[in-house]
């Protein structure tokens, strides 16, 4: 029988912060590659520039199968990023449309209360003026 103990956790990539360290005898032309296939992948140059200091020093150890769904990972998650980027972008003049319309309503809701009050006194006046003297019976 196999005693159940956890395995121990493996690291990502992507829960360290700090720039992966660069390992000796991996050449430009190597990051150059892994930079490359991510943008063939339809990754923005930017983000395949600082993703491939941390792809490049372990890729090499991946099988060929590994390495593409490694990179086809990397390509997926980007695309999600950047179509909740374009989505935010696209919904910011929708907002300021929305903010507009608000303040215009804000607005007209403050001349509405004006015209109230001034009804409400003249009504008030007019009642303490037609207020019938003591009536006798």
């Amino acid at each position: 029988m196999r005693s159940k103990t956890p395995m121990p956790a493996r690291r990502l990539v992507a829960d360290d912060p700090t720039p992966a360290p660069r390992r000796e005898g991996l050449s430009e032309r190597h990051r150059e590659r892994v930079r490359a296939d991510l943008q063939r992948r339809g990754v923005a140059s930017d983000f395949s520039s600082s993703i491939c200091d941390r792809l490049a020093p372990f890729s090499d150890d991946l099988t060929p199968e590994l390495y593409d769904a490694v990179l086809s990972g990397v390509a997926m998650a980007y695309g999600v990023h950047r179509r909740g980027v374009e989505a935010s972008q696209e919904s910011t003049p929708d907002f300021a449309e929305v903010e507009r319309l608000m303040s215009g309503f804000v607005s007209e809701l403050r001349k509405l209360d004006e015209a109230l009050e001034t009804l409400a006194a003249y009504v008030s006046r007019l009642r303490s003026q037609a207020a019938p003297t003591d009536p006798v019976h």
